[in-house]
């Protein structure tokens, strides 16, 4: 990720990330690929809350670990709970022109909004994905039939 720079968040931001408007945020924003230097499949912004600012060094965009998994080791967070909503839209111009897309197109956005014990939230992560370039999978386990939920005696 890229282009990283202290601002406050938006009215509207915070309404659609539901973040309080009165914190300070770095916004970071690139684009996420299929390995190293490999097709993009999604346009993603991140918000970090400043008080990890001295950690965000620590941070390595081109590891395969996940900012927040990054960040929470280094500032030893406990992760609470990770909500994540996801909905469809059309592909905005910023993304469209990272992506290489026609603005306008069907996208899914996921949001990740992430909490650590004694912190609250402390990262929330947005990435766009052209609707071609998307694929959710899910297993559900029935836990009453499962061995996978069975413990050692």
């Amino acid at each position: 990720l890229t282009d990283g720079s202290w601002a406050l968040v938006t009215s509207e931001q915070a309404d659609e990330l539901e973040l309080s408007d009165e914190r300070r945020w770095l916004y970071l924003h690139g684009v996420r690929r299929v390995g190293v230097g490999g097709s993009a499949v999604g346009f993603t912004q991140v918000w970090v809350a400043d008080d990890l600012e001295p950690y965000l060094p620590l941070v390595d965009a081109g590891k395969a670990e996940s900012i927040f998994a990054q960040l929470s080791s280094a500032a030893d967070l406990l992760i609470l709970r990770i909500e994540q909503e996801i909905y469809s839209t059309a592909l905005g111009e910023e993304a469209a022109r990272s992506l290489g897309a026609p603005e306008g197109s069907p996208a899914l956005v996921v949001v990740r909004r992430y909490h650590a014990e004694g912190f609250g939230c402390f990262e929330v992560a947005r990435t766009t994905h052209p609707a071609d370039r998307f694929r959710y999978s899910l297993t559900l386990v029935n836990a009453a039939t499962s061995t996978l939920s069975a413990q050692p005696s």
